[in-house]
Formats: C-alpha cells, sequence, structure tokens
C-alpha cells in the first residue's frame, strides 16, 4: 500500500495486513525479511517469550532471544543450577534446546528467513529502561544499542 503498510491476499480475496515496510530488513544478498512475521512464529514455542531479529546488511538472520526461564528450565536435563542473574540460559544445555525449537518452527521458512545464530538472553525487554513502547511492542534502535555486544557476536 502506499501507507506503507504490507499486506497478503488470502484465498477468499480479503485483504490483511502483515507488516510495515519500514520494517524490513535488506540482507547483504538482497533478500528482503519481515521481521514480525518471523519472530511470530519463533514466539509460538512454549520455550521462547520474545525474539528480535537481527540481519540488516548481514549474510544471515540472527535472533536475539529471551527466553521463558521457566519453561525453559523445566525442558533441561539435567538442570542446571539456577542463579538470580540467570546466567545458565548461557550454557550449552539452553542453547541446545533452543536450537532444537528453531529448527522445528523454521521448516516452513524460507533458507533466508532462518535464524543461523542467536543469542539468549538473561533478561525480558523493560518498559523501564525504553525497551518497550506503553503499547509493548519492541523498540529495535533502543535494543540493539543495549545488548550491542550480544549482537556483535553474532555478526558475520
Amino acid at each position: 500500500f502506499h501507507t506503507g503498510d504490507l499486506a497478503e491476499q488470502d484465498a477468499d480475496g480479503h485483504l490483511r495486513i502483515t507488516d510495515r515496510k519500514k520494517n524490513i530488513m535488506v540482507l547483504a544478498n538482497g533478500k528482503n525479511v519481515a521481521p514480525v512475521a518471523v519472530e511470530s512464529r519463533l514466539q509460538e514455542s512454549p520455550l521462547i517469550s520474545r525474539v528480535l531479529l537481527v540481519g540488516d546488511g548481514q549474510n544471515t538472520i540472527s535472533a536475539l532471544i529471551v527466553p521463558d526461564f521457566d519453561a525453559l528450565y523445566a525442558a533441561l536435563s539435567p538442570a542446571p543450577e539456577r542463579d538470580a542473574e540467570n546466567a545458565w540460559v548461557e550454557g550449552e544445555a539452553a542453547n541446545k534446546a533452543v536450537r532444537a525449537e528453531l529448527d522445528r518452527l523454521q521448516g516452513v521458512l524460507a533458507p533466508f528467513e532462518q535464524v543461523r545464530r542467536f543469542a539468549l538472553l538473561r533478561r525480558d525487554f523493560t518498559l523501564d529502561l525504553e525497551e518497550m513502547t506503553p503499547t509493548l511492542k519492541p523498540r529495535r534502535k533502543v535494543i540493539l544499542e543495549h545488548f550491542a555486544a550480544q549482537v556483535a557476536a553474532m555478526a558475520d
């Protein structure tokens, strides 16, 4: 649309707005990715609370993932020692469990839309740090600044 919205038409001919054009990420290979659709798909996992895709100008898609801490911890066997800072989410067992979920959910996505690298975050995005809007939408720019070290570690 000229409004800046992206839409798709269903089998009945109805239009459904799916994203905003300004939210599109352009990969280094020229492929366009609508992050909201991919993020929504990945958040269907019971182990994942929030996802923020990263990849503008990169060769592949990466993701900052806020796990559902209780569900992820319950899924780990043997369970690591739990701590107040959630350092256990950076362990190998948590990464393997989330990778298995990503692999399961991404089968319907185009190869260039699939998350290749990810970082599990120790905390959720907050209103207090202005990482979320009052309507609880993530502020991509602020989050990328706050988690710059994790983003840099995932860069190609």
